[in-house]
């Protein structure tokens, strides 16, 4: 199948020209996924490059359009928007809201109605290249011709991108990625509580004795529990949920390491 055959290509396609401003879609034998990619196929520089950001803003989807060399910050982003939260959509929420797998999202054209914001240090190229519907195909555009077709508001959302900055997953991606580690945790963590009360009897003639040991490994069961009693019940999800995880993977570290180490008892070395 070919680009222009395409129905995403031909989605971006239809809507620049049915607005006056027609396109030439071009498609690579590698990817051109993302900007550096990108750059390096067509021989232009990263900052040519449109990067098109998808994020969710007070549960609104948010498209904000910026520079290949340029990243942008959540805070600044929410500040921007005047929103009481923001953070970046999943690769599934992106398609559902774009109708475009990342890599391949458009800055114009979408399944969805999205907001769009545009990083104003775009102005310094008068022309750029953009993402057409699939993560091989690009378009070159006029910086103008873009703002227009995209209907966006121009905002100082970005800021310079270095070599040391370490890109994690969207927050929401490492939100249930923790829930299904503590999930799966869980379960192991009450067999290992039953199967060492059930040793304690053989070895000292009762299941439970409030050693230090046997104290936070309840206090950690009971506060993993507690993460996910409210995530199935009260839903939580995001900074709260995050937060009872820290504090249950730092009863953790003080069941495995502080008591052996540091307090006395059944379990430990100190002395």
């Amino acid at each position: 199948m070919t680009v222009a055959e395409h129905p995403n290509v031909a989605r971006v396609r239809a809507y620049a020209a049915e607005r006056g401003v027609p396109i030439e879609i071009r498609r690579f034998p590698a990817s051109t996924r993302t900007a550096q990619d990108a750059a390096r196929e067509i021989g232009v520089s990263v900052g040519e490059i449109v990067k098109s950001l998808v994020f969710v803003a007070d549960g609104r989807p948010i498209v904000v359009l910026c520079c290949g060399d340029r990243r942008v910050g959540e805070e600044r982003l929410r500040e921007v928007l005047g929103a009481t939260g923001v953070r970046r959509t999943t690769a599934d929420e992106a398609k559902r809201f774009t109708g475009y797998a990342i890599g391949g999202v458009p800055p114009f054209a979408h399944e969805t109605p999205c907001e769009t914001v545009i990083d104003e240090d775009m102005s310094r190229f008068e022309k750029v290249w953009a993402a057409a519907g699939l993560p091989d195909a690009v378009f070159e555009i006029s910086v103008a011709d873009l703002r227009r077709l995209a209907h966006g508001k121009r905002e100082p959302v970005g800021s310079a991108a270095t070599s040391r900055t370490i890109s994690l997953p969207p927050s929401a991606t490492l939100d249930a990625l923790a829930y299904k580690f503590i999930r799966f945790g869980f379960p192991v963590w009450t067999f290992g509580v039953i199967c060492g009360a059930i040793w304690a009897q053989q070895t000292w003639g009762r299941y439970w004795g409030w050693d230090p040991k046997e104290t936070w490994s309840f206090i950690t069961w009971v506060i993993f529990a507690g993460y996910l009693h409210a995530r199935a019940t009260a839903g939580w999800k995001g900074t709260r949920a995050a937060i009872v995880a820290l504090v249950g993977f730092a009863s953790l570290l003080v069941t495995y390491y502080a008591v052996n180490l540091w307090i006395a008892g059944l379990h430990s070395y100190a002395t």
